[in-house]
This record gives structure tokens, sequence and C-alpha cells, in this order.
């Protein structure tokens, strides 16, 4: 469907010659490689390669090359600094400065528990004046309702994430069958268990923040291909960069927020793509690709000032809100409460990445389309009772609130659409099991 018009590079892009990065992560080994170094929707957008940017040999002589342009940084006058050197100067106190460190001392004091609001309070001894009262460890409150006090000493006031394990009056009651996975990882800090699923349960309730309306409808110039070979462009450049796969999510998410709210030409689609991407990775990653970088992979189509612009326009529209709930993360949760297999997993992910390209699947709840695809995924793999009452539990939906959209997803896989084949490539490598090649069932049984 691109045809001759779209313009390849010759040489696929790599993240260590094309990107600024210099600390991300290394590609794996036999990783597809990717030419993402394109005007993606050059035959369909009557967009052309911008006329503006300078090229190399035509500027100013042969050895004229395209500098990026670097923003000018505000400074303090050089007549500020002279004058108030000179003052100095006069006044003889042009010292060197000195630093006082004070060394933060943690306070003995009686811990009283409120009974109403549940909040602790120390209330310090007395302190004498060569201590800080700022260093206290204190709370707001100045009150408290119950005489219940007890003394401890500094050590103990010290906390030791290795002592915090869940007591039997923290842990909820949990159905029979279920397995308490946050429980399992209570000593771990970086699991959270004892807050994990009150965070995916505030998920589930902010992603109805977040609806996304079929906007083709009001969209006079774009169509579902259009929308399927920007998303098929994006992965590859998710793939090349090697970015998180939230960031992809993310930033799809972005482009049908946006597009749901604002009239945009065709010849401006991939330029939103793009912006979104950029956003998402600042947002996501710990060190994100350039705005050269994406000028660069679409064969400077669009300039800086246009994604500037753009970028500007994106998030004024979206009112800077883009903590966005994303299916990934749900996934992930789920499969990981069940002890689920590396293979399997990365089925669910194929099947989920593979309905972001479909423009049916927009309206459909993150959490609940991440627990069809989960379901589908447990189906192809023979699984007899697929869905667990730890599934169950931990996701918040039954195998009845899921199978339609699972049979949806089924019937999506038989018809893949023709001219975008990069997700099913993608996952049909070793790297990823090779998931895209397990044969489909005629049919999804519970």
């Amino acid at each position: 469907m691109f045809g001759n018009k779209v313009k390849r590079a010759t040489a696929s892009l790599n993240l260590h010659a094309a990107t600024s990065n210099k600390n991300a992560k290394r590609k794996a080994d036999g990783s597809p490689g990717k030419e993402i170094k394109r005007f993606a929707l050059g035959d369909i957008s009557n967009a052309t390669k911008n006329e503006n940017v300078p090229v190399a040999g035509k500027a100013k002589g042969k050895d004229a090359i395209l500098k990026p342009v670097q923003p000018k940084l505000a400074t303090r006058s050089s007549k500020v600094k002279d004058v108030k050197a000179t003052t100095l100067k006069k006044e003889n106190k042009v010292t060197k400065p000195t630093l006082k460190v004070v060394k933060p001392k943690v306070p003995t004091g009686r811990v009283t528990r409120s009974s109403s609001s549940g909040a602790t309070l120390i209330k310090p001894e007395a302190v004498t004046g060569e201590e800080d009262v700022s260093l206290l460890y204190t709370t707001a409150i100045e009150t408290t309702d119950s005489d219940e006090s007890l003394t401890l000493s500094s050590t103990e006031l010290a906390l030791n994430s290795k002592n915090i394990k869940l007591t039997e009056e923290v842990k909820k009651a949990l159905p029979d069958g279920v397995f308490d996975f946050d429980n399992e990882c209570g000593d771990d800090p970086f699991q959270v268990g004892l807050y994990a699923q009150d965070i995916f349960d505030y998920y589930k309730t902010r992603e109805l923040k977040f609806p996304v309306s079929k906007y083709l409808t009001s969209q006079t110039e774009l169509n579902k291909g259009m929308r399927s070979i920007l998303v098929d462009w994006l992965v590859e450049v998710q793939e090349s960069f090697e970015l998180n796969h939230e960031t992809l999510y993310l930033a799809i998410k972005l482009v049908d927020l946006f597009l749901g709210k604002v009239q945009i030409k065709r010849d401006k689609l991939q330029l939103v793509g793009t912006t979104a991407f950029w956003i998402a990775a600042k947002f996501d990653e710990r060190t994100s690709p350039s705005i050269d970088d994406f000028c660069y992979i679409c064969d400077d189509a669009y300039t800086m000032q246009s994604i500037i612009k753009m970028e500007i326009k994106m998030l004024k529209t979206l009112q800077y809100d883009i903590g966005i709930p994303l299916s990934y993360r749900f996934l992930r949760r789920y499969a990981r409460c069940a002890k689920l297999e590396m293979e399997t997993l990365t089925l669910a992910r194929y099947i989920l990445e593979s309905s972001l390209m479909e423009y049916e699947f927009i309206d459909v709840r993150d959490s609940l389309i991440a627990g069809a695809a989960l379901l589908l995924a447990l189906c192809m793999n023979g699984v007899e009772k697929p869905w667990t009452p730890t599934l169950a539990h931990y996701s918040g939906y039954s195998d009845t609130d899921l199978f339609d959209l699972a049979n949806r997803l089924l019937n999506m896989l038989r018809t893949p659409p023709p001219q975008v084949k990069t997700i099913r490539t993608k996952y049909s490598h070793r790297i990823f099991y090779e998931v895209a090649k397990i044969p489909l069932p005629d049919e999804i049984k519970l």
C-alpha cells in the first residue's frame, strides 16, 4: 500500500548510530532489524519531504551540513556581574563562601496513635537551643483523641523494610482457591505487595477518565487504513529505538485521544504520531531519543519547529494529563499474579499488540481487553480451565465477562490486514518464542 513513493533508507537504523542515547539498552542477539527512515504515509497523505530543510551540499558550498538548532540559554548580563564585583571589591567583602553542615538527629520521643484519623504523632522531648526543631519527625497534627502511647528509642524509630510484613489484620480476605501473590512478595520493597492491589484498583477507576470515542466519523480526511499504517510504523520505531512497550501503548493512546478532539488533515497524521511518541518517550523512558532522531525517522518530512508546535497543541488539548492506565500494565499484572509462563505472557502480548491496529477496539477499556487477550492466549495453549479463581480475583472479571471480547480478538487474528505485517513478523521471531506461528483454535471453550 505504501507504493514506490515511500522513501526508505539504504541501511537499517541502529540505535547507537541514529540516537544520542549512550546509555540505551543493548539490542538482543538476533533481534530483527528494521528500516524506518521513511515517510510512512507518503502515498496516502499527500505530504512531501520538507523543502525548507537545508540539505548537505546545497546550502553554502559542498561542505555545508545540516546542524540542529541549539536553543539559546538565558544568561545574566555581564554588566550586572561587573557592577557587583566592583562593589564587593570596594567594600572588601569578596570572601570564599563557607558551608555549614548540620548533622540530622533522630529524636527520641513519645509515639501517640490517634484513634480517629489513624495518623501517628511523635511528640519530641525537650529540645535544646543547639538542635534544629525542623529536623524532628513530626506531623501537622496537634491534638489526639487517645491516651494510648508508648516510648520508643531512636533505634526503634528507624524503619527497616525487611521487617515489614503483611499481618493477618492487614491482609484482605481472599476467596477459596486464590493464590495470595501480594503476600508472597511482602518482603520485597520493589513489589509493594501491601499496596499493589489498591494501585491497580485505582487504575481501573482512573481509566474511566480517558474514554476514546469512534472519532473517524468526524475526521473527514482519515480512515481506518491510515490509522493501521500509522500504528504499524510506530511499532517499527519502538523496535528500532528499543523503547519500552509502555511507551508504544501510551503513544497510540495519545494519538486516539487527540484525534477524538481535533480534526487533522491527512498530511499531518504522521506528525501527530511522531509527536505522541516523543511525548510518551519523555514520559516513560529513562533516556528518550532526541527530537533530531524523530525528524530523522520521518525522513525530514517535518521540522523540529513543527514537532514542538504539535507537542504544545497536543498537551494543551489533553490538559497535560497523560498518566493514562495502559492495557500492557494490566496484562503483566494478571500474568504475574497467576504465575504464568513467559511463553503464555508473550502470546497474550502478541494478541494485545495486534489489537492496537484495529480501530474497532479503541473504545474498549484497557483492563478489560488485557484480560480478554490473556484468556485467548490460555485457550490457544489448550488449557482446560483457563480462567482460574486467582485470575478472576486479581483482574476483577469473570470468564463470562471476557468471552465475547476474546472471540472478537480471535476473529481479528483470523483476518489480519494485508498491508501491515510488522507485529506478526516481530512475534514470529525466536526471541518472542515464535508465538505468531501458533495455530488458531476453531472456537474458545471455557
